[in-house]
């Protein structure tokens, strides 16, 4: 869903095509939580577009990425392997860069129901599996006002009513 770039366009063509009670099934990393942006090649901290800003993350990437010891990712390497021209460099902000959408839970859960869809089920993951790390994450993603920060991906499924029949 963090790379849909009109959430709300697509929300409502899932509605017009689904039949009542179609669902739709949603894995999805929102852009608040520590990983957000999807740099963690680049930028292995969590939480940095939230603590550094956008130009901060994209003038670092564009550092790391120019040295000589950086491995690029397969999808920044040609299809004989070389190591693409670094495109991080071109961008400052992520609406720019036009990759992620910045959604915030909140404002999904908005638009899933103004689009006339009913959330059924709604899975929040943190960060640890278990031990003392998952028990801090389960407790973190239940903070008022903040909990969106500490989610890690969310599973949501969406349910489109039936329409009453006369």
């Amino acid at each position: 869903m963090e790379h849909v770039m009109e959430p709300a366009a697509i929300l409502a063509e899932w509605h017009r095509v689904l039949r009542g009670g179609g669902k739709v099934l949603i894995d999805w990393c929102p852009f608040k939580g520590p990983y957000g942006p999807h740099m963690t090649g680049l930028v292995p901290i969590p939480w940095a577009h939230v603590i550094f800003g956008e130009r901060a993350m994209f003038e670092t990437a564009a550092r790391i990425y120019d040295r000589p010891d950086y491995t690029a990712d397969h999808w920044d390497r040609n299809e004989g392997g070389v190591k693409r021209p670094n495109r991080w460099a071109q961008w400052s902000s992520f609406k720019e860069q036009g990759y992620l959408n910045e959604l915030s839970l909140r404002e999904f859960r908005r638009l899933a129901r103004s689009s006339g869809f009913s959330i059924v089920r709604q899975e929040e993951r943190g960060f640890g599996k278990g031990g003392i790390k998952g028990a801090v994450g389960k407790i973190l993603l239940n903070l008022p006002l903040i909990s969106e920060y500490f989610v890690s991906y969310t599973l949501i499924e969406l349910v489109k009513p039936n329409s009453a029949t006369p």
